[in-house]
């Protein structure tokens, strides 16, 4: 699947506003922390205690840095760690990915530091995911000073496009899973003015999922972020759909069927032909405004149960029933969202029981 010169037409506005890159990054941070430290930062990474789980601080994060963050588009974790060895065991890390060069970018990380540092009273460190595409930005410290006072705050940094430049061939190769989301970042940059190319990169990717043997959860959880970030228009997406089920039909593999887009839409065809059906017999106009409502009720009931299953596997019988009995699309719309972010699929279900359902 080669891009041709007709192909090379200029879609940068067009793909621009629709990649997707902030939203991937803050679940891969949450969800493959470990492997992004070892692909990014291996020396600090081989200092952490990975037996005890992270504990992550967003919203305590949130409240620290609000007054300085005004304004910016920030995709910060601050996680608490155990270090294996020495006397300070409980640490802080503080990651920030940036996807485009910051003149004050430094100093924003110098203040993150000195709030988080004072708020808890244990020793941070700062990590910084530089994942823009200028080779020139590449920023390692904070200086200040007045008269005979001086600052120097130096952080640990991994630039993305140089990684991929000097490592591709291992990114490609390793079963980390930090390497997919780290080598679409670099495909969906490199190709925003060329949408089959980006096509054919994505099936790459995508097939790489099977053949390095990851389990059914972890394909249905790398490939939402692959398809979340590397965005596409809608003949490449069908024909990147095509690709893909004739792929699992023949290798038996039937895990990708139900993601979030396929869902909405096959949510709202059956709900416009069933009321059509109704139209049929109560009157046309009437039929297709409920087939309309109804298709959008299912759209958002089966997305949840999607995300909830690429989050954390088989979602019960029980639970799908209920979700399926909330007809209030504001309800559905907060329960969406709520599926993205909730830490356990057993606190999804005590809210769905609180709503009654």
């Amino acid at each position: 699947m080669l891009a041709t010169s007709s192909n090379l037409v200029n879609l940068s506005d067009m793909a621009n506003s629709a990649d997707e890159y902030d939203s991937p990054w803050k679940e891969c941070l949450e969800f493959y922390l470990q492997s992004i430290m070892e692909l990014c930062f291996p020396s600090e990474a081989s200092n952490v205690d990975w037996s005890v789980t992270p504990e992550f601080f967003d919203k305590e994060l949130q409240e620290i840095l609000r007054d300085s963050a005004h304004g910016r588009q920030i995709v910060d974790k601050l996680v608490k760690l155990r270090l294996k060895q020495g006397t300070e065991q409980i640490v802080f890390f503080h990651f920030e990915v940036k996807n485009q060069p910051e003149p004050d970018f430094t100093r924003w990380l110098f203040q993150a530091y000195t709030g988080i540092r004072w708020r808890y009273g244990l020793p941070v460190a700062t990590f910084a995911i530089i994942a823009d595409e200028n080779p020139n930005w590449f920023p390692l410290n904070y200086q200040e000073g007045l008269l005979s006072t001086k600052v120097q705050f130096d952080f640990a940094s991994c630039k993305l496009l140089k990684l991929v430049e000097n490592r591709r061939a291992e990114l490609s190769l390793t079963k980390q899973p930090a390497a997919i989301l780290i080598l679409a970042n670099w495909m969906t940059q490199q190709s925003k003015q060329n949408m089959e190319l980006r096509l054919s990169w994505k099936w790459d990717l995508v097939k790489t999922l099977y053949e390095k043997g990851y389990h059914k959860n972890q394909i249905l959880s790398l490939f939402r972020l692959i398809d979340w970030m590397m965005w596409l228009p809608k003949e490449q997406t069908f024909e990147f759909r095509t690709l893909l089920c004739e792929y699992e039909r023949k290798n038996l593999m039937p895990y990708i069927t139900s993601i979030e887009q396929l869902g909405r839409e096959e949510g709202l065809q059956k709900g416009i032909e069933k009321g059509l059906q109704q139209g049929i017999e109560k009157g046309l106009q009437q039929g297709i405004e409920t087939g309309l409502k109804q298709g959008i009720q299912q759209e958002r009931q089966q997305t949840i149960v999607n995300i909830l299953e690429n989050r954390f596997g088989p979602v019960s019988a029980s639970l799908q029933d209920r979700v399926a009995k909330i007809s209030d699309l504001g309800q559905l719309a907060a329960l969406k969202e709520t599926a993205f972010k909730c830490p356990s699929l057993a606190d999804f279900e005590r809210l769905v029981n609180e709503l009654g359902a």
